[in-house]
């Protein structure tokens, strides 16, 4: 404990010494009134796209509709300006116009040309300097690192979502993302040149905009770099159109763009989109924001008169109906699901997950064709209640059983059986059973559990449980506190390893209960140690009278060839108890496991199913008499109303109430009414007490400093923590979310999981 204090109070003492010495991180203010500013956390991902086709993307002739001119008394001092009728460019196109400087690029998502020709930035520079209709930003043109939103007059469609709004920022781009915080500058944006721009400078620098219901157009006129402001002013534009397409013009640029400082401020000309994960880490809701896509243009591309030009290509949002989206005619693969058509990779990334989605890209042929949810899915008269309470030689004699293994645990009886018959009556098919479940958290995660409610009390080492716990990892928790390091005990494990089920979109856990029974399949699960080995099809089921079943449909390998080093391999059953203590002030709870049945990895193959039927206990016992009856194979006491053999899950309230001292007396006469419970002689106690005491004084001296320094250091860490939370812009804060403390931990493999629902 007091090494663990010491290490973070280190960890502390060198990241508040970083945080002093670092330079000013690049975040916005926000002056839109009415906007309120989220503490997100922002995540670049490797390029999510999926393609349908290997060759290379052949350009798009798409013809675009021009509108007609002098929309909304759009009369500017060039003529035709932000013109709607440029083609998806071609090399013909260019050699038309006598264009020779130029380049193509398709970009999944936008088709790209960059062309550096007078007569075609003459065609699509619109000059709002003069212009009627064209608006000065004041505080904008005023400020350093500030960003303001403004309502469009049309639907703007953006990597194929309709945008209503755009956040303009003086740092040389347009914000097109669904949350407001004050990292603008990492995703989600329309960048003709971000830089970092102060315009709070020099009054000659401003920010137009215009907005005809057709086209929206944004100037950064004379701005000045704050890290070189004596090299001059940047003049440059960006246009929205209602078609999606969008252009960049560069007026005046008096320095290379790859001469500018991106040590304060990130420099990037481009596009960028992004989803966002909403999440609950302790019991705060936090955002983050996971980067899918981005266009970057080379920097020494760009000169004076340049023009970008970038035409969308079709998406699958785009597509309304499920025939539509289900065509194969264009370059993803799209799939209908919750009356949306998507790809999966787009901002409704959560919800699509959430619908369970994903699972849709198995199996897509018939997805059409029928109204019924992706996931009802059964055998006839599931989950049979009906075998034998105690299954004897005799009993698979009868049924022409011969390979088997019988044994008792004290708490359980079990039978191991090798039989095609067998496995057939106990197996339930859930993958077509019309009340079956999936649980898609689970279906595409690694180490994650999840609670759920029981229809029925389940009786478990004589206690009754109200829930249980799913996890990946190929066992049921029932223990009755979530901690991370669930697969230490209080399981039933049909097998128990390092399953990962979010490497593979096949793998699935299904569950089905009904008001005696709870069966969960974990349906081809992967090792993430050995993936190449084959998928594990596996399932449990608990009744309402106490009897568990383990059947085994699919073991690729032998249970001892899986490793156990990152992960416990199990198979059988475990409960423990609880003792709560305080340690310098601090409550803590220990888990004693007190009992085990473990079965051997050699003994399940294919086909095996394991019956294990539960044995009479204390607990079960209502009276005195019949709790104080020699007939089972536990000493039972009454004690406190309760009859306990001592050794369950209440072990500390039998402690407390005195009830272990009743062993060391005759119990003929116990449940004699209104008998006390026998009083004890305690001094030599107290002399052992005492003599206890005697030598924890002798350090005394050195506890005191101990416990001084670790609240010292415990303190100091509250007081960083605090202001690294409050304040995520600084460098502390941004370490803090970097190293957050559900990454903590040393790497001694254990199975640490997280548990997805918390019943403390």
């Amino acid at each position: 404990m007091l090494y663990k204090t010491i290490h973070w109070s280190l960890l502390f003492v060198c990241v508040t010494i970083s945080s002093v010495f670092s330079h000013e991180e690049y975040f916005y203010k926000i002056i839109t009134p009415g906007n309120r500013v989220l503490d997100v956390d922002i995540i670049t991902l490797p390029n999510m796209r999926t393609k349908r086709f290997a060759e290379p993307l052949q350009q798009k002739n798409t013809s675009i509709q021009a509108p007609t001119d002098n929309v909304n008394g759009l009369k500017p001092s060039t003529p035709e300006p932000m013109d709607l009728d440029f083609p998806s460019i071609t090399n013909k196109t260019l050699l038309e116009h006598n264009i020779t400087i130029s380049k193509n690029d398709s970009h999944v998502y936008y088709n790209s040309t960059t062309i550096n020709n007078k007569s075609v930035f003459d065609k699509y520079w619109v000059e709002l300097t003069n212009h009627p209709n064209a608006n000065i930003h004041k505080s904008l043109s005023d400020s350093h690192r500030a960003a303001a939103t403004l309502s469009l007059k049309f639907q703007f469609p953006f990597y194929g979502h309709i945008l209503n709004s755009t956040t303009i920022a003086t740092g040389g781009f347009l914000y097109l993302g669904d949350y407001i915080y004050s990292w603008l500058a990492t995703s989600q944006y329309v960048a003709p040149l971000m830089a970092n721009f102060d315009l709070s400078t020099t009054n000659e620098t401003n920010i137009y905009y215009m907005d005809n219901g057709t086209a929206f157009t944004v100037t950064w006129h004379n701005v000045v770099l704050q890290d070189k402001p004596d090299v001059g002013g940047f003049t440059f534009q960006t246009t929205l159109y209602s078609n999606g397409n969008i252009v960049f013009v560069y007026k005046h640029l008096p320095i290379k763009i790859q001469d500018i400082i991106p040590f304060n401020h990130p420099v990037k000309i481009g596009l960028s989109d992004a989803y966002t994960i909403e999440n609950t880490e302790y019991f705060m809701r936090r955002k983050t924001i996971y980067e899918y896509h981005r266009i970057a243009f080379p920097m020494n591309e760009i000169t004076n008169g340049t023009v970008i030009l970038l035409t969308p290509l079709p998406t699958c949002l785009e597509k309304k109906n499920c025939t539509s989206c289900m065509k194969k005619d264009i370059d993803f693969e799209c799939y209908w699901c919750d009356n949306r058509c998507s790809s999966g990779v787009d901002r409704h990334y959560q919800e699509w997950h959430k619908k369970g989605c994903r699972k849709l890209k198995l199996n897509d042929k018939d997805i059409c064709s029928t109204e019924v949810t992706p996931y009802t899915i059964g055998t006839p008269e599931p989950l049979d209640l009906d075998f034998p309470s105690t299954i004897t030689n005799q009993t698979l004699l009868d049924h022409n059983i011969t390979n088997s293994k019988n044994d008792s645990h004290i708490y359980y009886n079990s039978t191991i059986i090798n039989n095609k018959s067998i496995f057939d009556k106990y197996w339930v098919d859930l993958i077509n059973h019309p009340k079956a479940n999936i649980h898609e958290m689970l279906s595409d995660s690694h180490r994650r559990a999840a609670t759920i409610s029981l229809k029925f009390q389940f009786p478990f080492y004589g206690l009754l449980i109200n829930s249980t716990t799913i996890t990946t990892g190929g066992f049921l928790y029932l223990g009755d506190y979530i901690h991370s390091w669930l697969a230490a005990t209080q399981y039933v494990a049909p097998l128990m390893a390092n399953f990962d089920l979010s490497t593979s979109n096949v793998s699935n856990i299904y569950y089905m209960e009904n008001d005696t029974a709870l069966t969960v399949t974990w349906q081809d699960v992967i090792l993430q140690d050995k993936p190449d080995v084959g998928k594990f099809t596996f399932q449990t089921t608990i009744h309402s009278n106490g009897n568990i079943i383990f059947a085994y449909k699919n073991l690729p390998i032998n249970l001892k060839e899986i490793n156990a080093t990152n992960h416990p391999v199990k198979i059988g059953l475990s409960d423990a108890y609880v003792i709560d203590k305080v340690l310098f002030f601090v409550r803590r709870k220990t888990i004693y496991e007190y009992h085990r049945i473990s079965f051997h990895e050699d003994e399940v193959t294919n086909g095996t199913v394991i019956i294990l039927i539960a044995l009479p206990t204390c607990m079960e016992r209502k009276n005195c008499t019949s709790c104080m009856k020699k007939d089972i194979n536990y000493d039972c006491y009454w004690c406190d109303n309760r009859c306990s053999s001592g050794v369950d899950r209440n072990r500390q309230e039998w402690l407390k109430k005195d009830c272990e001292k009743l062993k060391l007396y005759n119990n003929k006469d116990i449940c004699i009414a209104d008998k006390p419970i026998p009083t004890f002689n305690n001094s030599s106690g107290t002399e052992s007490v005492k003599s206890e005491s005697h030598t924890d004084s002798s350090h005394s001296n050195t506890s005191l400093f101990f416990i001084t320094l670790c609240f010292s250091l415990i303190i100091m860490s509250t007081v960083w923590v605090l202001y690294a939370y409050l304040n995520p812009h600084t460098q502390s804060g941004q370490i803090l979310i970097r190293y957050r403390p559900t990454q903590w931990g040393w790497n001694k493999g254990e199975a640490r999981y997280t548990a997805a629902t918390i019943h403390m």
